[in-house]
């Protein structure tokens, strides 16, 4: 269908949430539930990718994202890939997580920071009244610390 010259594309699939980009060839990249899919200038599902975080590093302007791979004997896999500034892939690396550190289980954690030490931060777990965790870990995919949040009421104040 068009409007005033403008091609509109009415996809296969629902609720997108929002336009998280355009490339020159005319594919659009709508964010869905927890992930991306692109569609083709038709309107065909051409691949979705299942992301839980991404990450722009502002020291350096490196791209970190995550997506989860895989559980494992109870053993939730996620992999954080790292690209440069010009958008070439420099490593991906595993981070593995117990299900029972979870605080909901099968929350998916989700990458919010990588600092200029390499260190990664995930959270998952936030609920209406129970703050989340954050998980810390290093380079190398070691969990260093785990950080549970205090409980809130509705305006978000500690519960005492």
């Amino acid at each position: 269908m068009t409007s005033d010259k403008r091609e509109v594309i009415e996809s296969k699939i629902q609720y997108l949430h929002n336009l998280a980009g355009v490339d020159a060839k005319g594919n659009i990249y709508p964010r869905i539930y927890d992930g991306i899919v692109r569609l083709s200038p038709t309107g065909e599902v051409e691949w979705k990718q299942e992301i839980h975080g991404i990450f722009v590093r502002e020291e350096d302007n490196h791209i970190f994202v995550c997506s989860r791979a895989d559980v494992v004997n109870n053993v939730v896999i996620l992999k954080v890939e790292h690209y440069d500034y010009s958008g070439k892939k420099i490593q991906t690396i595993s981070f593995k997580l117990p299900e029972e550190q979870l605080p909901i289980k099968e929350d998916t954690p989700r990458l919010v920071s990588v600092d200029k030490t390499s260190m990664f931060y995930f959270y998952a777990g936030e609920t209406e009244r129970q703050g989340g965790t954050l998980f810390v870990y290093s380079l190398d995919g070691k969990l260093q610390t785990t950080t549970s949040l205090k409980k809130t009421d509705v305006n978000g104040f500690p519960l005492i």
